[in-house]
């Protein structure tokens, strides 16, 4: 897992020592890790895993904003993703990839697929009907 290397956390010290900026991480990784890595730059206002959280410059607790959404579309998208795993296996012959993970405590559905062509090709049979039960 990629952590900030000494220079990356003296260049973000030296912009948030400036008056004139106001410097915020935006990261798609979760609060402990940012707090863990970057938690000691008091100057430095934090964006975790994607926008969900929140913590402001100088404070301590994050704002949920994940808490008034509507998760209802998480178990359809639980279905994709498992209909997906099922048809299209990794291989090396260069099929996608698809890795799903779906928490129902936090804002966490993420598709991973490095390998795959293209989100296109993926959502184009979901979008036009094409995919069966």
């Amino acid at each position: 897992m990629a952590t900030p290397s000494l220079a990356v956390l003296e260049a973000l010290e030296k912009l948030a020592a400036d008056p004139a900026n106001i410097v915020y991480i935006i990261s798609g990784r979760d609060g402990e890790f940012l707090e863990q890595h970057l938690g000691h730059l008091k100057k430095v206002g934090f964006s975790a895993e994607h926008g969900g959280f929140v913590r402001e410059r100088g404070a301590t607790e994050w704002t949920n904003f994940t808490e008034s959404l509507d998760m209802s579309w998480m178990s359809d998208v639980g279905e994709i993703f498992k209909y997906y795993t099922e048809v299209r296996p990794c291989n090396s012959a260069g099929m996608p990839c698809i890795d799903r993970i779906i928490c129902s405590a936090r804002l966490a559905v993420r598709l991973r697929s490095r390998r795959a062509q293209s989100h296109g090709t993926i959502a184009e049979p979901i979008l036009s009907g094409g995919m069966s039960s």
